[in-house]
């Protein structure tokens, strides 16, 4: 009889939602869940708290529980989580070995001479706007801390003003930066599943806009791609990403832009992709993301049916600034679900953040056409209606 082990799961509430604590158990793992906040636990027999997520507090609670794993979902915690797993000799990824898939600029050295990577510059107190225009010319530029997650604490730059401006923002709340040539074109997405160093599973979507745009009133869509030789490229190079940074067991979620038909490759992460593309893929494979994760970092069976290949999508659609009047909700030719996340009366900002939206919608198709088209109403109807609307 196999021995039941303890696994340590680090992540917001609504993501634990997902996990198959059934699937869990069938596989002798017992999950304990950890939250910062009592309120919002799910079940308290399997619950953990810490006043603060810290490696320290984090730590002692794993001995406390005799863990053998930690499974992390918060991006901004895998670092720490590695140093826990290190300090404590659990099985996982370690603190040097996470240093690849967490730090921009290491993973665009390891990366460059097998892909086209997008060249970058590190910011630090250093740094002058001098520099950057020396090494890129004139022009805009992306500027990001250089090892957080996804658009957190990015930027454009268009002038000395506002490079300064970031510069001194991200040294104080990051230390360290990188800034890279602006680049507004296509960005594409892949989902991988690896397991003992091979790819179980592999799905290649489109973004509408590069995340960052929601700050500028963009509806935030990842859609299906609809040439199928671009999706096979694409999940090509996402598997040499994988191959090439020597990724194990666990998921990786990797972005590409594509200029002049060129793939650039702009990041990797190795966890479950934001939002409502999680609950996409949960739709094609009937098994959360969330729980094959943790299936696959503690080396368990991970079992995939059939796909179900209908057209998915799922997006945000951002605040804008004025007072919630009313939410119309308009007729779609897909089943599609929408989350309301404002409510009449609400006097709302615009957005600070990629997570600012109003609506969140998850949706299922059996034509593509109609699944674009439905995209192309959206972004022309007004869900929320605000009194005093303004995008300024």
């Amino acid at each position: 009889m196999s021995t039941i082990k303890k696994v340590l799961l680090i992540g917001p509430p609504f993501l634990y939602e997902l996990v198959d604590v059934s699937l869990l158990r069938e596989n002798n793992l017992t999950p304990i869940f950890l939250y910062e906040d009592k309120s919002t636990s799910i079940n308290a027999q399997c619950c953990a708290y810490v006043d603060r997520l810290c490696v320290n507090e984090v730590k002692g609670l794993a001995k406390k529980h005799e863990v053998s794993f930690i499974v992390c979902f918060n991006d901004n915690f895998l670092i720490d989580a590695a140093k826990i797993r290190t300090e404590l000799n659990l099985q996982g990824m370690h603190s040097v070995e996470i240093e690849r898939y967490k730090k921009k600029s290491l993973m665009c050295n390891l990366l460059k001479h097998n892909l086209n990577t997008i060249p970058y510059l590190t910011v630090d107190k250093d740094t002058s706007y001098d520099d950057v225009v020396l090494l890129f010319g004139e022009g805009r530029y992306f500027i990001k801390p250089d090892y957080m997650a996804g658009s957190e604490g990015a930027g454009v730059v268009t002038s000395k003003k506002e490079f300064l401006t970031l510069q001194n923002e991200i040294i104080e709340k990051y230390k360290i930066g990188i800034i890279q040539p602006y680049i507004d074109t296509e960005l594409f997405h892949c989902e991988l599943m690896v397991k003992n160093g091979e790819v179980i599973y592999k799905n290649a979507r489109k973004y509408s806009y590069p995340n960052f745009k929601i700050l500028s009133g963009k509806i935030i869509a990842s859609l299906p791609i609809k040439d199928e030789k671009i999706r096979l490229h694409i999940e090509d190079k996402a598997c040499l990403v994988q191959k090439t940074l020597g990724f194990k067991n666990g998921l990786m979620h990797t972005e590409f832009f594509m200029e002049n038909n060129q793939l650039l490759f702009l990041e990797t992460n190795i966890r479950q992709a934001g939002g409502g593309i999680n609950l996409i893929h949960k739709n094609r494979l009937d098994i959360s993301m969330e729980t094959a994760m943790i299936l696959l970092e503690t080396g368990k069976e991970l079992k995939l049916g059939n796909i179900n290949n209908k057209f998915f999508t799922s997006g945000y659609i951002p605040r804008q600034k004025g007072t919630v009047q009313k939410t119309i909700i308009p007729d779609m030719q897909g089943e599609v679900e929408f989350n309301i996340r404002v409510k009449s009366g609400d006097v709302l900002d615009i957005p600070k953040t990629a997570s600012d939206a109003s609506v969140s919608y998850i949706g299922e198709y059996n034509s593509l056409s109609k699944l674009y088209e439905d995209f192309v109403m959206l972004e022309k109807t007004d869900i929320i209606v605000y009194e005093n609307k303004s995008m300024q």
